[in-house]
């Protein structure tokens, strides 16, 4: 189920209505994600300004802007994650953790164009698939994966701020 902000009164020095979103997996039973694949972000939490249906890898950007992007993935092995943008890895965004059990987190800054979708691909060589840990910690099934878009400048000028 979609949940979406309210309408609010916004400051108006910024130029824009706020954008933002966070997307989350709990995997009922453990999600595995084969190397090249892209993790699906079964949940949507509050969400403005993007576009995600739960079930679905990817998340598109209704406007032009400069976006921050957080990640987070539990995983059981050695892995590694970057974010993909219309299905290019983001070199720049590739996080990796180099034992088992463990926490990965990645960060990146990306400018972005209407209609463009970003996506988070397991990238990792040393196993075939990488287990995602949904009872890490405690006895609640807890989030295994997550993503958190906020756009941070309206400027839509190309090579204003990505240097890609």
């Amino acid at each position: 189920m979609s949940k979406y902000a309210p309408a609010h009164h916004y400051d108006k020095r910024f130029g824009w209505e706020p954008t933002f979103g966070y997307f989350y997996s709990e995997g009922a039973q453990g999600v595995s994600v084969a190397e090249g694949e892209d993790i699906i972000f079964e949940n949507n939490g509050i969400f403005r300004g993007l576009m995600h249906n739960s079930g679905e890898k990817f998340v598109t950007f209704e406007a032009d802007g400069i976006y921050l992007v957080l990640w987070s993935v539990t995983a059981d092995q050695t892995n590694q994650f970057a974010l993909v943008l219309d299905s290019t890895v983001i070199t720049d965004s590739s996080f990796g953790m180099p034992a088992g059990s463990s926490q990965n987190n990645g960060i990146t800054v990306l400018h972005t164009k209407v209609g463009q979708r970003v996506g988070l691909r397991n990238n990792t060589s040393s196993t075939e698939t990488v287990t995602l840990n949904n009872s890490a910690g405690g006895s609640m099934t807890n989030v295994c994966a997550s993503m958190f878009i906020l756009k941070i400048d309206n400027n839509n000028k190309p090579g204003w701020f990505d240097t890609r």
